[in-house]
């Protein structure tokens, strides 16, 4: 075949199809996680975002000015990160397969199935990719370019350097190492835990899917033979039947739970994830360009409640923060 002619096809085909997907086995359709963030457009790069904070301002009437509240505004930097495509593909290899029996000579070009298939093919592996990165990705600069796993931080990063981070913390809650005997347990003092304010807020609670299986083995176990026992509440939590969502790739040691609209998915325009920018020919390869940018992280640290297996403090680790953001929380030491 012309390999000039199957490169202009596939770019013709890849412009009239950008959201082109096909179903394959074991991999991912969608970035599931993005259904529970807030999508944040045109951001290229790092971004600044401020956040304000008010103290309490109402008082009891006295002719006299008697100042009361404070307004705290704190900043935050979310990355956003640059990803591409470049996968080489020689014609004359792919039509040695069985694929060779979809190409019809007598169809004019621009209706060969074998450039859908081939595009079909790449958007699948793009989309189950980051679907991987939305967990396991590790920004890393010096590997980002040429190897997979590097080009963003995932949600297991992301949960490490939020509990890590001092001047921005989570709200720590201390719980056991989860073993398949305590998982109720755990989940119940976990939520127990939660402070006031967001009590009425969180509607999911999000875990390993390990940790959730385990969960549903403990409840059946628990309440099987009660007459009130209903099949749905095993992905329920203990106290409020809030959601339990369970992640492949999110570490068993990472549970935790946020507002809604807290965790962001920060994309530039396209959200497909991924487009194609141009075909290229080199000798017998056609060579296909995408790009496109992506990145997750939470908009306010201190509204999201991680579960602590290592601490011993409950809430955010300062006085001065617990006042300004849970006013009507203390800091809380659990002694071993």
């Amino acid at each position: 075949m012309d390999i000039q002619l199957f490169a202009n096809e596939l770019q013709r085909y890849y412009v009239q199809n950008r959201k082109a997907i096909k179903l394959d086995f074991a991999r991912a359709t969608k970035v599931s996680v993005d259904a529970y963030c807030r999508k944040v457009t045109k951001i290229k790069g790092t971004y600044q975002i401020l956040t304000s904070v008010m103290t309490h301002v109402v008082q009891g009437f006295k002719a006299e000015w008697q100042a009361l509240g404070q307004l705290s505004v704190r900043d935050k930097e979310l990355k956003n990160y640059h990803q591409k495509i470049n996968i080489p593909i020689v014609p004359a290899e792919v039509l040695s397969t069985a694929l060779a029996d979809w190409y019809e000579e007598d169809v004019t070009i621009t209706n060969k199935m074998i450039c859908k298939v081939v595009i079909d093919w790449v958007m699948t592996q793009v989309v189950d990719d980051v679907e991987l990165l939305s967990f396991i990705g590790e920004y890393d600069q010096a590997q980002a370019s040429g190897a997979f796993g590097y080009s963003l931080n995932g949600w297991n990063k992301i949960i490490e350097a939020a509990v890590a981070n001092v001047n921005r913390p989570v709200y720590k809650i201390p719980c056991d190492a989860i073993t398949s005997e305590n998982i109720y347990d755990v989940l119940l003092n976990f939520e127990m835990k939660f402070p006031k304010i967001l009590k009425g807020k969180i509607k999911e609670i999000h875990l390993s899917t390990k940790n959730l299986e385990l969960y549903e083995v403990a409840y059946q176990n628990k309440f099987n033979a009660s007459p009130s026992y209903d099949e749905k509440k095993r992905t329920k939590s203990p106290l409020r039947n809030r959601g339990l969502v369970g992640w492949d790739n999110l570490d068993d040691d990472k549970i935790f739970a946020t507002i809604d609209g807290n965790m962001l998915n920060l994309i530039d325009v396209i959200d497909n994830p991924g487009r194609f920018t141009d075909v290229q020919v080199q000798d017998y390869t056609v060579k296909l360009f995408g790009e496109f940018w992506k990145g997750y992280d939470f908009l306010i640290n201190e509204c999201v409640l991680v579960a602590d297996f290592s601490g011993t403090v409950t809430g955010l680790g300062d006085n001065d923060l617990m006042k300004l953001y849970y006013p009507h929380e203390t800091l809380e030491e659990v002694i071993p």
